[in-house]
């Protein structure tokens, strides 16, 4: 619901933001600081290859992988390098994503911080109100605290097996301990849209939206009883996912 109301507030906002777009009281410049915060919301456009299972010798299996939405509270700062030139250094509070099999079961969770470095380009004289920018720049999104549930289970674990072996080894595995999930973290480009609205001197209304390019491997490891093995053994399977989310943020902005 908030991420649906995040979208549906962005056009009329900017909508309001050109029709009011006059000379006004917001002024930037070079050597500004300028300030944001607001609601940010996460939302992955994602992709991803099939699980493979590496170990055994069983390849790939049919099941693909999503990854949830997530909202928090969303910061950048940034410096005023000239008239109509700024870097920006976005930052957060920590988002937590489910991670689940082909729009089914969730299957684990990760928490990221995704700091993002922009150069933002202001288009307005810098006396006016309406300050609409558009920005470039490189994202390094950090995961931690992954984790498994339930659901990745014995059961989970044999119907990929059974997946991989094309119907053959089906109830294969049991006895499933220690399993773990690990994300590698990404590095990857980003572009935003945005303005700010100048409601007095300092204090302006800004919305927000990046676009970024976010790709991982997600690698799940465990030690089961196999039926074809006859023992226990460590099993090890990776799958690839373009996460590649749309960042939405509506909030305000303080000029130092």
């Amino acid at each position: 619901m908030l991420l649906k109301t995040v979208k549906n507030t962005v056009l009329p906002l900017s909508l309001v933001g050109m029709m009011f777009g006059a000379q006004g009281t917001l002024a930037y410049q070079a050597g500004d600081i300028i300030v944001r915060g607001g609601v940010a919301v996460v939302d992955p456009n994602e992709s991803s290859s099939p699980v493979v299972i590496d170990t055994l010798g069983l390849g790939a299996t049919t099941t693909t992988v999503g990854v949830g939405s997530d909202t928090q509270l969303g910061l950048t700062l940034s410096y005023m390098l000239s008239d109509h030139v700024s870097v920006e250094l976005l930052a957060s509070t920590p988002f937590t994503h489910d991670i689940y099999a082909n729009g089914g079961a969730t299957l684990a969770e990760a928490t990221q911080l995704p700091p993002t470095l922009s150069w933002n380009y202001y288009f307005n004289d810098s006396q006016a109100n309406f300050q609409p920018y558009i920005g470039a720049g490189i994202n390094y999104t950090i995961f931690f605290d992954e984790s498994v549930n339930s659901n990745l289970n014995d059961a989970t674990l044999s119907a990929l097996v059974e997946q991989a072996t094309g119907g053959a080894l089906a109830g294969a595995i049991s006895n499933s301990s220690g399993t773990s999930i690990d994300l590698e973290n990404s590095l990857g480009l980003a572009i935003q849209f945005g303005f700010d609205y100048g409601l007095t001197e300092n204090i302006a209304l800004n919305v927000a939206y990046w676009r970024i390019n976010l790709d991982t491997e997600a690698e799940i490891t465990t030690t089961a009883d196999v039926a074809s093995v006859g023992t226990a053994v460590p099993i090890t399977t990776h799958v690839d996912v373009d996460i590649d989310p749309s960042v939405y943020m509506v909030g305000v902005s303080y000029k130092f």
